[in-house]
């Protein structure tokens, strides 16, 4: 981080809030002036074999760290999305 980036994140307060899961981690630095804030999100989804309830509780909380962040600062996203391609398989069995 260059020092004048380090300076506003010193002055501005910034705000680190993680899921209880430990899957998501929300880092703020808010706006000051005319600059919007900076937000970085990283993720771990969980895997496709997981329950459908783990799965939709992830999207929730990720929905809830997202929440107007768009509004206010420059969003970046990251992590491990376990994306698929294609049609899921089915089971064997």
């Amino acid at each position: 981080m260059d020092e004048s980036m380090a300076e506003w994140w010193r002055r501005g307060g910034s705000i680190w809030e993680g899921s209880e899961d430990g899957r998501s981690l929300r880092v703020e630095l808010p706006s000051e002036g005319w600059k919007l804030g900076r937000t970085a999100i990283t993720v771990y989804a969980p895997i496709s074999t997981a329950r459908a309830a783990e799965i939709k509780e992830f999207y929730q909380e990720l929905g809830e760290l997202l929440r107007d962040e768009w509004r206010r600062s420059v969003l970046t996203t990251g992590g491990d999305w376990y994306a698929q391609v294609g049609p899921a398989q089915p089971s064997v069995g």
